[in-house]
Formats: C-alpha cells, sequence, structure tokens
C-alpha cells in the first residue's frame, strides 16, 4: 500500500474531506489531493504533522510497518463546545457525564452564580475608563488585604 493510498484510508476513516483534512494540516487541499495519487510525497515537517493528526506512526505511513489500531476518540465540534460552555454556567443542570465533558473540553472551566454573570454583564457594558477605574479600586483593595493578612470584606 503507498503512501497516497494509506493517507486517504485515513482521512475517510476520520470521516474528512480532503479540503477538511487540508484546513486541520494547515496545507492546501490540491496538496492533499497530490499526496493521495502519489504525485508528490509530503516534507518531512508535513509527515509529523500527519502521522500526529491520524496518531500513526510515520514507520507506518510511509509502508514500514503495520498499523497499530488505536482507539478513535472525535474532536468536538465548535457547536459541541458552545453548547457544554453554556451548560458549564449552571452546573446543578447537567449530568455527571456532561460534567466529564466539560472538564474535557474546558479543563480550567469555572461555573459563576447568576450574581457573578450579572455582574460580567454589567462590567462589559462600562465605558474603557470606568472599567480601569474599578480594576484600580479591585488592585488597591486586594493590595490593602494582602498588607494586613485579611480577607477583603464582602460588599453589604
Amino acid at each position: 500500500m503507498t503512501f497516497g493510498s494509506k493517507l486517504k484510508s485515513l482521512r475517510q476513516e476520520f470521516q474528512l474531506t480532503q479540503n477538511q483534512l487540508a484546513k486541520k494540516l494547515d496545507i492546501s487541499k490540491s496538496n492533499i489531493s497530490k499526496y493521495e495519487s502519489d504525485t508528490i510525497e509530503p516534507n518531512m515537517k508535513t509527515l509529523v504533522l500527519i502521522s500526529k493528526y491520524f496518531n500513526v506512526s510515520i514507520d507506518y505511513l510511509l509502508g514500514n510497518s503495520v498499523k497499530v489500531e488505536t482507539t478513535y476518540v472525535p474532536s468536538p465540534s465548535d457547536t459541541e463546545l458552545i453548547e457544554y460552555f453554556h451548560k458549564v454556567q449552571n452546573t446543578s443542570m447537567i449530568s455527571e457525564k456532561d460534567k466529564a465533558k466539560i472538564t474535557r473540553f474546558f479543563p480550567y472551566a469555572v461555573a459563576l452564580n447568576d450574581e457573578e454573570m450579572d455582574l460580567i454583564e454589567y462590567y462589559s457594558e462600562l465605558s474603557v475608563k470606568d472599567r480601569r477605574w474599578i480594576m484600580g479600586q479591585m488592585i488597591d483593595l486586594i493590595k490593602k488585604a494582602d498588607e494586613n493578612h485579611t480577607e477583603i470584606p464582602k460588599a453589604q
């Protein structure tokens, strides 16, 4: 089996068009077509990109070894990521399975309560001058708390 036929087989296994693969690898669609028809061969950098993307060895791509079966885990679509991002806003409404997915997609995500969401929305509507003033006030409060080794007082 040639490099081109292996590339085509992998691309089809991952249910990608030549155009989609080209975008994911940041190379031209015409080069993908030429690789698959064995008209040209990729340079080493591209070969490494292809092997990493499909999770196969360069030796496999070049015909020097057999493919080791791997479990295919599809990448989330943009729509799926946005959906999970919105769900993370209210973690009490999502299942444990979805929480695990959210953690996988957004390892540093923090769920905000309604008050925090309102505060962010209000802040985003402020002028740049007002935002800077607020940031200055927050920095001053944090510095004072650090100097006194105390907690920042809560608003009443």
